[in-house]
């Protein structure tokens, strides 16, 4: 009887913990080192992604306080909104609550969300550069930001498609070896792309950070499966570097994160020329 009272006392503490964890957010900060322009010192950078409607405290204060500082840009990598049961006010908290300059990108819940439309007009409305397919040039590098080729086109109903082929046609189009280039894109899977297509630095979403970890292992990733290569951190390969955040929300109101905190992330891009 004993053993039941310890499990059941264990399994309580277990469920308020994930509760609480699920309801917080940390700043995840990385400083990385590219060779840029001579005339750029180093660019700061907040990302945010995958909020999925989720709340965090009155008018996202929760998020909100911990900026502390200008960024020279905020990247959104998609996933804002919930496909499913989207709701555009909770969305616009978080952005109408944002200084500086914002570039966003579709997410695959963007995608195949019927008030899609909506929200890109009220994010055009606040101010934010929506990158669907199209690029930013500035003096001494480039901002890029594709579309995800995710195959829903309204929130229960796919259509077949090559995803793969409609992201390299994207990569070659914006593809420029004589810039600096910033890429944003939802999808981490491809990274071997985003090295091959020669963009230098990668903002992504999508993985969740595996939604559950294990002594800080991903299980599980939308499109990667179990034990998933890319859910959380910052990657390189070749002249190739892709920061992915673990995100904000989950896919389903019901799932919860397992040790797996919420998050925005800063980063520091440092010239190594200088």
């Amino acid at each position: 009887m004993i053993y039941y009272i310890i499990l059941g006392i264990v399994a309580f503490i277990f469920i308020i913990y994930i509760i609480y964890d699920n309801s917080r957010v940390k700043l995840t900060k990385y400083i990385i080192e590219k060779n840029i322009h001579p005339d750029i010192d180093e660019i700061n950078i907040l990302q945010i992604s995958d909020l999925h409607n989720t709340r965090f405290g009155k008018n996202q204060s929760r998020i909100i306080k911990l900026i502390k500082k200008d960024y020279d840009f905020i990247f959104i990598t998609g996933d804002l909104i919930d496909r499913k049961s989207t709701n555009i006010d909770i969305a616009m908290e978080l952005v109408n609550a944002l200084k500086g300059d914002i570039y966003f990108i579709q997410g695959n819940h963007e995608k195949g969300a019927d008030k899609y439309n909506e929200l890109e007009k009220k994010l055009k409305e606040n101010g934010v550069v929506v990158l669907n397919n199209s690029k930013v040039e500035f003096e001494h590098f480039e901002i890029v930001g594709i579309k995800d080729p995710n195959e829903y086109i309204s929130p229960r109903e796919r259509v077949d498609k090559d995803e793969k082929k409609e992201i390299i046609e994207n990569l070659k189009r914006f593809e420029n070896p004589n810039n600096f280039q910033l890429l944003l894109s939802h999808r981490p899977e491809f990274f071997k792309l985003y090295e091959k297509y020669n963009y230098d630095v990668v903002f992504s979403g999508h993985a969740h950070g595996g939604h559950a970890r294990i002594f800080n292992i991903p299980v599980l990733a939308p499109d990667q499966g179990l034990f998933p290569r890319y859910a959380g951190g910052v990657f390189k390969s070749g002249n190739t570097i892709m920061i992915n955040s673990k995100g904000l929300g989950n896919n389903f109101v019901w799932a919860k994160r397992i040790f797996n905190t919420p998050e925005i992330v800063e980063i520091k891009i440092k010239n190594t020329k200088i």
